[in-house]
């Protein structure tokens, strides 16, 4: 991590580079603590549904590096990745930037390359010292769910964390603000940034009436509500039938993503205290359509994490928790790290495999439900 954005070997490598990111299709800006690659997701199926190109530009990557680079609606290809790398790594001449600064650098100069109508990126960490938050004029902003997560870097209370995504806001710009579960505490944080700086400020609420959406969770319709008001405002022209085709089209893997039939097998990227509620709403609603349904949890979780506020609303849905090893994320740990953390449930087993795939050898009659970090995604599609 590297919070410089007035001076550096970032903004010296952006100038060698012609500050690609002066010179994007007109972009709109992404921050927030959970939901920002789903509102994503539906924004790019419903822009791309109304015969507009999108760039998109996400992380972490699940499988391979270049899902994090999209160009004219497919990932960027191994030549041009390669190409844009040998751009990069000749004008930087090794200077200390950071990985994610390389890669923000290399995303903005090969999008700015190539034409497009609309341009989706997210910011990597927190939003007002993200390298992504070099963007003067961006064509609006959107900051989702913000929750409890990465306090180490963006403050220990809620209205620290607001006010860093907030940063992403700018002069007369709109700003649109997901719903929030703490709205309480982080609206005056955003009132007073969009009173600072001329910037209109629009507030989405839960719109009735969706019609189907490809993302599967109730939580999805509050995404799916952010991206359907900022395009009707930012894109009038786009019809409300493109809207409803985009919305059901929309596709993002590892969002509660259902992996096999038989066994049943879910995948879901949730591993913050928030991303949990939004987990335990699912797990109720799967035993509420099935009263007797089993559901083994099968989770990982990085060093960092609380795993006590991660298990304590998925419980009361579980009836068998395994831990595995996560070791390819940033704050690595074991499963028997994690399960020593964990401070166990009466009733419920909590044991410990080293990988996805050793504990889905166990036989489980039920549903399993494999979350705690992105980085398992990769053990389960292998």
């Amino acid at each position: 991590m590297d919070f410089r954005l007035d001076e550096g070997p970032y903004r010296d490598l952006l100038d060698k580079l012609g500050n690609p990111q002066n010179h994007l299709p007109p972009a709109i800006h992404f921050a927030g603590t959970n939901g920002k690659g789903s509102t994503l997701a539906f924004m790019k199926s419903i822009f791309e549904e109304a015969g507009l190109s999108v760039h998109a530009y996400t992380s972490p990557h699940l499988l391979t590096f270049n899902e994090r680079i999209t160009l004219n609606g497919a990932h960027i290809s191994n030549d041009k990745l390669l190409q844009y790398l040998d751009l990069i790594e000749s004008s930087n001449n090794g200077a200390p930037v950071t990985f994610f600064e390389y890669t923000t650098a290399l995303a903005f100069k090969a999008m700015a390359n190539h034409p497009a109508d609309i341009c989706l990126i997210e910011t990597g960490l927190g939003g007002r010292l993200d390298c992504s938050n070099v963007i003067e004029r961006p064509l609006a902003t959107i900051i989702t769910s913000i929750g409890y997560d990465h306090m180490d870097w963006l403050g220990t209370n809620i209205t620290d964390i607001a006010h860093e995504k907030a940063g992403i806001m700018k002069t007369d710009c709109p700003s649109f603000i997901a719903p929030q579960p703490y709205e309480t505490d982080i609206r005056p944080v955003f009132d007073k940034k969009g009173n600072d700086i001329s910037c209109p400020v629009y507030y989405i609420e839960r719109i009735k009436n969706l019609p189907p959406l490809g993302l599967q969770g109730d939580h999805q319709k509050d995404n799916a509500s952010t991206a359907v008001a900022t395009i009707r405002i930012t894109h009038p022209h786009i019809t409300e039938g493109q809207i409803a085709t985009g919305l059901r089209n929309a596709q993002w893997s590892a969002r509660m993503e259902k992996v096999s039939d038989i066994p049943e097998i879910w995948f879901d990227c949730g591993h913050n205290a928030d991303g949990a509620n939004v987990i335990a709403t699912q797990l109720a609603r799967w035993k509420d359509e099935q009263s007797d349904l089993s559901i083994r949890l099968i989770i990982g979780l990085a060093a960092d994490k609380d795993p006590n506020a991660f298990m304590a609303p998925l419980w009361a849905y579980c009836d068998q928790v395994v831990c595995v090893d996560l070791l390819n994320a940033r704050n690595a740990q074991t499963a028997k790290e994690l399960n020593s953390r964990i401070l166990k449930h009466s009733r419920i087993p909590v044991t410990s495999a080293p990988s996805v795939k050793s504990a889905l050898l166990t036989p489980f009659d039920g549903l399993t439900l494999i979350c705690g970090s992105l980085y398992l995604y990769e053990q389960v599609k292998a």
